[in-house]
């Protein structure tokens, strides 16, 4: 029944984006509009996460019991791009006189993000890996139930004796992350607020290749490093 509550909640989000004051289209307003569409997809995350019974950080946590800091890179990444997608996507509709055939959905997802998504799940996989290999060492931490859960899980070592030193690889990754997080939402707002009013919104902005690189080599390093036998 709570996932209803949040499938509610996100329609009414999208509803209030799409019936917005668009006669006094503006670049505030669009900006607006994304921000209402993202806490929408960012409360549906979480009633999906939620539905199996856990709650607050909790609905991050892997099957040890621990914050997983893939699963919260990923989450992070869904939201700001599929939240901005819907926003645009919703913008470029009321744009749209009918005249056309085709649904005004053509916007362009930059190779550089599927990229960023490629690097994000392998990053998860070869963790679920890492830690497949190491239950069958009988060497992994676990909490005793999901609320167990806390922050410095994300930052430290899985392994019985370990689960309390700091791992640096974890910590320089999501750093790595947030500030491409950042960055790109900053983007996405300037891209909306830019955007003449009159126009679509046809492409998504790109990430150099030379950041991707140093997040691919930072996931690849932190997954090296959990692989080391402690």
């Amino acid at each position: 029944m709570k996932i209803i509550y949040f499938a509610v909640f996100f329609g009414v989000c999208v509803a209030a984006s799409i019936w917005m004051p668009w006669q006094w289209q503006n670049d505030f307003v669009r900006l607006l509009a994304w921000g209402v569409t993202g806490l929408g997809v960012s409360v549906m995350t979480y009633g999906l996460l939620s539905s199996g019974g856990a709650s607050g950080l909790a609905v991050l946590a892997d099957p040890q019991n621990r914050l997983s800091l893939p699963n919260l890179v990923i989450v992070c990444w869904f939201v700001v791009i599929v939240s901005a997608y819907l926003a645009a996507a919703l913008f470029n509709f009321h744009l749209w006189d009918g005249s056309s055939p085709d649904l005004p959905l053509d916007i362009k997802i930059p190779a550089s993000i599927w990229v960023l998504a490629g690097i994000s799940v392998s990053h998860l996989a070869g963790t679920n890996i890492v830690v497949e290999n190491k239950k069958l060492s009988r060497t992994l931490a676990v909490n005793a139930k999901a609320s167990d859960a806390r922050p410095v899980d994300m930052f430290s070592y899985d392994e019985v004796g370990a689960a309390n030193k700091l791992d640096l690889t974890a910590v320089q990754y999501l750093l790595f992350q947030i500030a491409a997080v950042i960055v790109y939402s900053v983007a996405l707002g300037m891209l909306m607020f830019k955007t003449d009013v009159s126009k679509p919104i046809l492409q998504f902005p790109i990430i150099p290749d030379g950041f991707l690189a140093l997040l691919g080599v930072s996931a690849a390093g932190n997954l090296v490093n959990r692989a080391v036998p402690r």
